[in-house]
């Protein structure tokens, strides 16, 4: 099962890998996203990010109601995170992605991306959401 959103600035595909056993409530996906700027772009690819169904839910709960508050999709180590806000004119999309080093510290990416409300962005998130084939 796979999640996919492809807009003008913005290409985001979750693939589904594996549910965990023993808590069906977190999922496995490997996760790529590209966000394009005016110079340039940002990738992020990884494939050990778990997410929980119920912070799947809320996230489809706050974009199905057009971003009244901000909405937060993450997953359950905080690596991986996207952040939507939205003022009159604009929505704010926000990508943080965290890689963990060993032995200590980490690389964080961190990306901000302003799009036009009147864009399709809003609708094809929603859409996209409503589309994905849930178990749970």
């Amino acid at each position: 099962m796979d999640f996919y959103l492809n807009l003008e600035k913005i290409s985001i595909h979750f693939e589904m890998l594996e549910v965990d056993e023993n808590d069906t409530n977190s999922i496995r996906f490997q996760v790529n996203v590209k966000l394009d700027h005016s110079t340039g772009s940002f990738s992020y690819s990884a494939n050990d990010i778990w997410i929980d169904t119920e912070m799947w839910d809320a996230f489809e709960r706050q974009v199905s109601q057009n971003l009244e508050e901000a909405a937060r999709f993450y997953d359950q180590s905080n690596y991986f995170e996207i952040h939507l806000t939205k003022d009159y004119q604009n929505i704010y999309f926000v990508l943080i992605a965290k890689e963990p080093l060993v032995p200590k510290g980490q690389i964080a990416l961190e990306s901000e991306q302003k799009l036009d409300i009147d864009g399709p962005f809003i609708e094809e998130l929603r859409e996209s959401l409503k589309s994905f084939p849930k178990f749970w």
